[in-house]
């Protein structure tokens, strides 16, 4: 799995996957949260409240070999249907544009490994004790 999420990262890298969401991705970025819709809800109803406009993006898209994800990172980081390829891709958006986070939640498989990776990047304030309890 190791080698798998480095030819991900890789590959992210080169294609520059994680696109900020503008407010013309509205109607897509509600789609993606339909396809889950308890496990999205936070993500749908900041984006129903914000519309995805203003000056600084707030959330990223990734739509890849028929994945589509979203992940919602303003003072909550949280992903919505990310596999470990869209994962890759919002850690490296997720660190140049915000430095702390209030928390990161949503789904465990997906917060755990991108709380892993915010780790492995150096973001401040990552308490990785709070995932092993």
């Amino acid at each position: 799995m190791r080698d798998s999420m480095r030819e991900a990262e890789r590959y992210v890298a080169n294609l520059g996957l994680g696109a900020p969401l503008e407010a013309s991705d509205r109607a897509w970025a509600l789609e993606v949260c339909a396809q889950d819709p308890i496990s999205n809800v936070f993500v749908a109803a900041r984006i129903l409240e914000s519309g995805l406009s203003g000056a600084r993006p707030v959330a990223y898209g990734y739509d890849h070999g028929g994945h589509e994800s979203i992940c919602w990172a303003s003072a909550n980081i949280v992903p919505a249907s990310a596999d470990s390829a869209a994962i890759a891709a919002f850690s490296a958006k997720v660190m140049k544009r915000r430095r702390t986070a209030s928390s990161v939640f949503g789904p465990a498989e997906q917060v755990k490994e991108l709380w892993s990776r915010l780790a492995r990047r150096g973001s401040r304030g990552v308490n990785t004790d709070a995932l092993n309890r």
